[in-house]
């Protein structure tokens, strides 16, 4: 497995991933589907790509995971810098998860350390335990916890 810079050429697939890892919370809250479509999903890539390139993890020709963020000058309203990761902003191989973040996360963090970025903070899907674990276990806790319902 290789961590590279994020190639604008896998928009597609990685907005096909994360929708991927979507669908499931979909299936317990059906009424968030119409909020995440394939075309929203890229768009939503595409700008993000205007501010940082992020890395992906790739082995040959095929996208295992990969991970995109915003830069803030002030994060949290506060004086630090810092690197934000939206749920749509990254998703991995369900079947290499683990492995798969462990890297791209050591990569997003050295280039955030190399920006100067003191803080850094991820929004997971709130159906993805084991992701949810694996960042509890390596330091990060529960600072927002966001609920949806049907109205």
């Amino acid at each position: 497995m290789d961590i590279v810079r994020f190639d604008r050429t896998r928009i597609p697939a990685a907005a096909e991933m994360f929708l991927k890892s979507f669908e499931p919370l979909c299936a317990q809250a059906p009424y968030l589907r119409p909020s995440m479509s394939l075309s929203h999903v890229e768009a939503l890539l595409t700008m993000i790509m205007g501010q940082c390139e992020g890395v992906m993890a790739v082995e040959g020709n095929r996208l295992l995971g990969y991970m995109t963020w915003f830069i803030n000058g002030s994060f949290r309203d506060g004086p630090k810098k810092g690197a934000y990761v939206p749920e749509w902003g990254h998703a991995a191989d369900f079947e290499r998860q683990r492995d798969v973040y462990q890297r791209l996360y050591k990569a997003a963090t050295e280039i955030w350390f190399a920006e100067s970025c003191e803080a850094h903070a991820l929004t997971l899907l709130a159906n993805d335990t084991a992701m949810r674990e694996w960042f509890f276990e390596n330091g990060f806790g529960m600072l927002v916890v966001d609920a949806a319902r049907d109205l």
